[in-house]
């Protein structure tokens, strides 16, 4: 199969994992065919993803399990994000609102975590509770430096929308009564630029690829680079008229950037 002429020039292809390479459990597998044939053809893949419940080595290892063979370098989730911004702005403890995922990639940063910490971190938590809800707002109440790892409403799954991370951040942010510090995950483009000064890549060599305008479209739109929207998970093509984003191109799977 030959990549399509408008795609050759990207040196960098930055792929969302949930709605592009899988729903949930099951993959995706026109698009995982594609992006290893897109290694093959010696293009950069990078997976960036706003689901913070895993870490790097997990993302890796579920990529190992699809055939493809990503680096840890090159594995971006929200969850790696939080905790490197966390570590560099110099607390050294975090409470979490979160899974094992989170938790890992904090303390692999050298922040520990903790019921009395100075920093909050809420992200996607499968096992949230209002005792959770309780200790994070009265931490962000009382200073506590507040990360929310994405803002997503809802998450992909092989049955159906679950309620996402922007569930946990949103009923934190109403009980403390404010907003958080720093949103990691797209539509904020902290991600996209990380990926961009690690690779020393110009943007001009980079496509993000996602299936949804309200993160993947608008956050490669905020950091500068052009961004295909994959109809296999949340957005419709119908949606497109509607969002105050466009994407650069509009594909009905990943697979599409190859001649038939």
């Amino acid at each position: 199969m030959k990549l399509k002429r408008e795609f050759r020039r990207y040196k960098v292809l930055i792929l969302d994992g949930d709605g592009v390479l899988w729903r949930g459990s099951e993959p995706i597998w026109q698009a995982v065919r594609a992006a290893r044939l897109l290694i093959t053809e010696g293009k950069v893949i990078v997976l960036l993803t706003n689901n913070s419940t895993s870490s790097r080595a997990g993302y890796r290892l579920k990529l190992l399990k699809l055939g493809l063979d990503i680096p840890l370098e090159r594995i971006y989730p929200s969850s790696y994000g939080a905790a490197r911004h966390i570590a560099e702005s110099g607390y050294r403890s975090a409470y979490v609102v979160g899974e094992q995922g989170l938790i890992e990639e904090l303390n692999l940063a050298g922040v520990s975590t903790s019921d009395d910490a100075d920093s909050v971190v809420v992200g996607m938590d499968r096992s949230f509770t209002y005792a959770k809800l309780a200790r994070a707002s009265t931490l962000v109440r009382n200073g506590a430096y507040f990360v929310a790892t994405n803002r997503d409403a809802t998450l992909p799954t092989e049955s159906g929308l679950i309620p996402g991370a922007g569930a946990m951040v949103a009923a934190v942010e109403v009980a403390a009564g404010r907003r958080a510090d720093i949103t990691i995950g797209k539509p904020e483009p902290y991600l996209y630029k990380m990926v961009l000064e690690d690779l020393n890549v110009d943007p001009s060599e980079v496509l993000a690829v996602g299936d949804r305008l309200d993160t993947d479209v608008a956050g490669a739109h905020n950091a500068g680079i052009d961004s295909l929207l994959v109809l296999t998970g949340v957005a419709k093509r119908e949606d497109i008229e509607r969002s105050p984003v466009r994407p650069t191109y509009v594909l009905r799977d990943l697979s599409q950037v190859f001649e038939d």
